[in-house]
C-alpha cells in the first residue's frame, strides 16, 4: 500500500465548483425574496394601522407592501424552481 495514494487530496470537478456556485446562487435569490417578502408584509400591516383621522393614508405603505410582496413572491418562486432543477440535474 503507497502512502502517497492516500495522501493527495483529490483535485474537485468542475461540475462539482459549478453545482456548489449554484446552490449559492439558487439560496441568494430565496433569500432576497423571502426577505422582500417579509418586509412588505410589514408594510401591509402598517398600512392598515394607519389612521385616517390623523391625517394617514394606508396608500404608500400598501402600495409598496403589494409592490413589494409582487417582487418577493417571484424570487421566491424562482427561487424554489431553480433549486428543483438543479437538485434534479445533480442527481445521476
Amino acid at each position: 500500500m503507497n502512502t502517497s495514494d492516500h495522501a493527495s487530496p483529490v483535485p474537485p470537478r468542475r461540475s462539482d465548483l459549478a453545482s456548489r456556485a449554484q446552490s449559492r446562487i439558487v439560496r441568494g435569490v430565496w433569500g432576497v425574496g423571502a426577505l422582500a417578502v417579509i418586509g412588505s408584509v410589514l408594510l401591509i400591516i402598517g398600512a392598515f394601522t394607519a389612521d385616517p383621522k390623523a391625517g394617514e393614508s394606508w396608500q404608500p405603505a400598501g402600495l409598496l407592501g403589494l409592490i413589494g410582496l409582487c417582487l418577493g413572491g417571484t424570487l421566491v418562486i424562482v427561487g424554489m424552481l431553480a433549486r428543483f432543477v438543479v437538485t434534479k440535474a445533480e442527481r445521476p
